[in-house]
């Protein structure tokens, strides 16, 4: 919900802009940092409280934080105080909209912020707050710019202690460095408790347990006892052995380490998911057999590729999906100790709906759908999809991260076209920005020039014009112009939507706006002629599928210049060879037998078809197994289900953790989503390239 700020704060006057607190000058404002993918940061507490992962920060120092957690009530609160008494509201009105996501709210906030009569812990959360809102809003150079002016050897509350260690420690996963992590996490430790120190110190030890060698041979750990405890610990993690007399028995070598909660609490965690015996339920017999044969395929190859083979088993469900939970029960009495399924919007939903009334939910089971936050309660179930939705958010933080607040929708008029046109805009506008029009577009209509023009403003473009000439009474030239006032535009639609609307969209005056689509605006081939018309169009994608069209481009690239070559090496050693005969065509003179009894023509190799490749950097895969981009897809996601399985307990324990597949990256939501990382393709004039 959009709220208009209170009056008196776009009164306030006097407001210093946010620059070099520490050393008492002041400098100039900052501008708006660029906004991308949130980093959820966890929150501190009091003693007294325990911590939710979704709660803001509650300062035991501020009385006001522990009993409100409306920024608007905060906000409505400080109007005609005293800036010293407007300040401390207003500050943790903003933290409180960072909480929320509405991340351009809490930067207006801090803009109203008087920072010359901030106290040395006022201006220290100042910084806070500045630095956290550069990290979620996707600026992580900045956050690491702010932080590194914090006085850090200067006297610090906890609550900022503890915030600064926790944007320490996002930014230190943000670049993978675990060691770092860990170490802070460490620190940060001792300023803990209750549950916030057990889920920290849970984190130190999934941290230490899938991370093996991260402090081998270091002298920090040497040095430093209570890491050498922990590495003792995630030892015996790795290894399963955490029961209770082995727990016991490193308590009495470690009397003093802080883990004893953890420790405990380690016991009862899977380090694992180890399956022998997996079910697939798919629907080979239906409109999504192809599908579920790519699916399979994938799933089957990494089984081959990991060297580990498990059983599996295809349970055909067709396409009668209320028959979901009659193939899951005989799954289950067959042996099966993982289950895999359904493929399909449909079956998942069922699968759902059938858990969701089942008194015993059965076994661990990775759902090939959205696993929605009202079945969390759910227990031993993930979510797995290449859901269109998840490509509109992330063009959504895409265009936030690049600075684009403003945007236009074209969306196709049906069902799918909804839901991409809801995410991407829910998405956009949480972060701060606007969706100016959305505009529904009918696919099976051969012309679209209607739904152009209205959506970009041309028409009225056109009646100004007839306007003005009608009053004036003479013929004037006339230009028309597109609207002004958006950034870009969203095409929630497929490639052959693609090659229709934007033609339209540049020849209306929108050649210079920034396009974005989803995959589906990528059929997997790339034709000179027919796509001609989409170049500049970015478009999110599977990095590893947008690989393989790169190097498919570059080989073909390579065999064009091999065979050039080696016709024009032929062709020189003809001139070096013989006379040519003037009267002969150079293709007459190529066909021409050679003479056996010339030895003066050097030898001409022939190009090496079996090293075309060589300049190339070898594939994770030979080719892509099939043509269409829409099965290679699902070849992947197969791929990835079967190598994720073990590593669903660290991805649920751990939200810094992203495992890398052979097909894609993946790192679990708060409500057991597998998410996947995409790639940025963009048509260019000969295929498709990668951008930054």
């Amino acid at each position: 919900m959009h709220r208009k700020l209170p009056r008196h704060l776009f009164l306030a006057s006097g407001l210093a802009g946010f620059g070099l607190l520490f050393a008492g000058c002041s400098s100039t404002q900052t501008p708006l940092p660029a906004e991308s993918e949130p980093v959820q940061i966890e929150q501190p507490q009091a003693k007294t409280h325990a911590l939710d992962r979704d709660q803001s920060i509650r300062s035991a120092e501020n009385p006001i934080s522990n009993e409100i957690q409306d920024p608007w009530q905060l906000v409505d609160m400080s109007a005609g105080k005293l800036p010293a008494e407007s300040n401390a509201l207003i500050l943790k009105a903003s933290e409180l909209f960072l909480d929320q996501q509405h991340y351009s709210t809490a930067y207006t906030m801090l803009e109203e912020v008087d920072s010359s009569w901030l106290d040395e812990n006022e201006k220290q959360y100042f910084a806070l707050i500045h630095a956290r809102y550069a990290l979620l809003t996707g600026n992580t150079s900045r956050a690491r710019t702010l932080l590194a002016q914090f006085p850090r050897n200067n006297p610090v509350s906890r609550e900022n202690r503890i915030r600064l260690l926790q944007l320490d420690i996002a930014i230190a996963a943000q670049q993978l460095d675990f060691k770092r992590v860990v170490l802070f996490r460490i620190e940060l430790d001792s300023l803990l408790f209750d549950r916030a120190q057990l889920v920290n110190q849970q984190r130190i030890l999934n941290t230490l347990t899938r991370e093996s060698e991260l402090f081998s041979g270091s002298p920090t750990a040497a040095q430093n006892a209570v890491l050498q405890g922990w590495l003792a610990l995630a030892s015996l993690n790795r290894l399963n052995r955490l029961s209770t007399e082995e727990i016991a028995l490193w308590q009495q070598q470690y009397l003093q380490h802080p883990a004893q909660a953890a420790a405990l609490a380690a016991a009862q965690l899977n380090t694992g998911i180890s399956s022998r015996n997996i079910a697939l339920l798919l629907p080979t017999t239906s409109k999504l057999g192809r599908a579920a044969e790519a699916f399979k395929a994938g799933f089957d190859a990494a089984a081959s590729n990991n060297g580990h083979p498990r059983q599996s088993r295809v349970y055909d469900i067709g396409s009668e999906t209320d028959l979901i939970g009659l193939y899951y029960q005989s799954a289950i009495n067959d042996g099966a100790d993982f289950i895999v399924g359904p493929l399909g919007r449909t079956g998942a939903q069922a699968m759902l709906a059938h858990l969701d009334n089942t008194s015993n939910p059965g076994v661990s089971t990775l759902l090939l759908g959205e696993l929605p936050a009202e079945y969390d309660h759910l227990p031993n179930i993930w979510g797995l999809a290449l859901s269109p939705e998840q490509d509109a958010t992330a063009i959504a933080e895409r265009a936030i991260s690049q600075g684009m607040r403003s945007a236009l929708v074209l969306q196709k008029n049906n069902d799918w076209g909804t839901r991409l046109g809801e995410a991407f805009t829910q998405s956009f506008e949480a972060k701060g920005g606007t969706v100016v029009a959305n505009q529904r577009y009918q696919p099976d209509n051969a012309d679209h020039s209607y739904e152009v023009k209205k959506i970009l403003d041309i028409s009225r473009s056109e009646v100004r014009h007839k306007q003005l000439q009608n009053l004036l009474g003479t013929k004037l030239e006339f230009s028309v112009r597109r609207r002004n006032d958006i950034d870009f535009i969203f095409l929630a639609g497929n490639t052959r939507d693609a090659r229709r609307l934007i033609p339209l969209a540049k020849f209306y005056r929108a050649h210079d706006l920034p396009i974005y689509a989803t995959s589906a605006a990528f059929n997997g081939k790339f034709n000179r002629l027919t796509d001609e018309d989409l170049k500049d169009l970015n478009f999110a994608d599977l990095p590893w599928l947008l690989n393989k069209q790169i190097e498919a481009r570059l080989r073909e690239k390579a065999r064009i210049k091999a065979e050039k070559e080696a016709t024009e090496a032929q062709a020189l050693a003809l001139l070096q060879a013989r006379t040519i005969d003037p009267n002969m065509s150079f293709e007459e003179e190529m066909a021409k037998p050679k003479n056996v009894s010339d030895n003066s023509a050097p030898a001409v190799e022939e190009p090496d078809t079996q090293n075309k490749e060589a300049p190339l950097e070898k594939p994770q895969f030979e080719g892509l197994p099939y043509s269409s981009a829409t099965l290679n897809r699902l070849y992947a996601l197969g791929y990835a289900a079967f190598e994720a399985i073990p590593r669903l307990s660290y991805l649920q324990s751990d939200e810094w953790y992203q495992f890398a597949t052979r097909t894609m990256a993946l790192n679990m939501d708060e409500h057991r989503n597998l998410r996947h990382r995409v790639a940025w393709g963009k048509y260019i004039t000969d295929g498709i390239r990668i951008s930054p």
